[in-house]
């Protein structure tokens, strides 16, 4: 009698058991199923920056191509002009005593081209994409790391040397339709000038809007 009781215990446990675990391994699988999209298209991006000379704001425009590497992981690649303030030239103003008392600076547009890599991941991609939240042109949470080749801005002071730069990135997207999407983002940054100098670790915000296309 009590081993029938055991049997029919175990063969209910089973039967309950099966459907949920049924809904589980398909949730796993719908999970496993759901994917960032690659894309391309043309960014601006101004950014605000401490430099040498004060407070920065360039302003990047570019062509960009964001490609699928895993479900939630992409490698993307820039081409940019960017414009910034920069030093047209600078005199020292001495006193009597040939000591530097102030300085006499003019600024000028500077432009410069960019060269850029990124490879980025989308944090919760997966649970917005469940939840039911917004994931056009992969929206949602990121982190990235974008390094690239710049050049110096396009004036008589050293013109065209090449720098690296790299920059550890945290931010969000947010598209508000199929081919349009803005992206904050804090940055921490750092540059090697001429490929002999290394910049201090420099932070930054970003703004990009970018228009997509297939």
């Amino acid at each position: 009698m009590i081993k029938k009781q055991i049997l029919s215990s175990l063969l209910l446990f089973f039967v309950l058991s099966a459907p949920a675990q049924k809904e589980v391994y398909f949730a796993d699988k719908v999970k496993d199923s759901i994917s960032i999209s690659g894309m391309q298209g043309i960014i601006v991006n101004p950014y605000v920056k401490l430099s040498s000379i004060g407070i920065n704001v360039p302003v990047i425009i570019g062509y960009f191509r964001e490609l699928k590497l895993g479900s939630t992981t992409s490698l993307t690649f820039y081409g940019n002009i960017i414009g910034a303030k920069t030093v047209k030239s600078l005199n020292n103003i001495l006193d009597e005593n040939g000591y530097i008392t102030d300085q006499n600076i003019i600024y000028e547009l500077g432009i410069s081209l960019d060269i850029e890599a990124e490879p980025r991941w989308y944090i919760n991609y997966k649970d917005r994409y469940l939840y039911g939240k917004n994931i056009k042109l992969n929206s949602g949470w990121f982190v990235g790391l974008p390094t690239g080749i710049y050049t110096n801005p396009m004036t008589s002071v050293y013109p065209f040397v090449l720098n690296i730069k790299t920059a550890g990135s945290f931010g969000y997207r947010y598209a508000f339709s199929n081919n349009f999407f803005v992206e904050p983002s804090a940055n921490l940054g750092i540059g090697l000038y001429s490929f002999k100098y290394l910049s201090t670790l420099t932070p930054y915000l970003s703004l990009k809007a970018a228009y997509t296309f297939k």
